[in-house]
């Protein structure tokens, strides 16, 4: 019963988060609204592919819906950084034409977590873990360079947001 319940919570959860990334989108002339919008929508693409893993029946499927969790868990960060930067004034190499340069991060993190399978570079094979009912996944990490270097980009974002 908990297992369907958290299924549907994260649904709606998910719902409500797509349509305020569709609010957020049409207001595109505001400052940082293009960001925020697609920000919402990395945070619905988290919850949705999160409550999808956990409805999945078979270990197979768990890692698909896993691997579409982490385009939104790789981009979140990435994309509250630019929106805080258009939201605020910010110094001449911050501004947009950069951003694409910050864009590399998420993307190479993502390349690497969805073709881990040929290099276990972040996590070695996949554990799961029963709670009644519900059961869960969980990656066995290999604490190596690129899980370091994951975790120093993302204290870097967030020190870079807190100016």
């Amino acid at each position: 019963m908990g297992h369907s319940t958290l299924f549907i919570s994260l649904l709606l959860i998910s719902l409500y988060l797509f349509f305020l990334a569709l609010v957020a989108w049409s207001r595109q002339p505001g400052r940082g609204a293009a960001a925020f919008a697609l920000l919402l929508g990395s945070a619905a693409l988290w919850s949705l592919g999160y409550g999808l893993e956990l409805a999945s029946a078979g270990l197979a499927s768990a890692r698909f819906w896993y691997n579409l969790t982490l385009a939104g868990i790789f981009f979140a960060p990435f994309l509250w950084l630019i929106f805080v930067l258009q939201h605020e004034e910010t110094p001449v190499w911050l501004r947009r034409p950069y951003h694409w340069i910050l864009l590399v991060i998420p993307l190479a993190g993502l390349a690497l977590a969805w073709s881990n399978s040929a290099h276990h570079l972040l996590w070695s094979a996949f554990e799961t873990e029963s709670y009644g009912t519900l059961t869960l996944i969980r990656p066995v990490f290999t604490p190596g360079a690129i899980l370091w270097a994951t975790l120093w980009v993302t204290c870097l974002f967030l020190v870079m947001m807190l100016g």
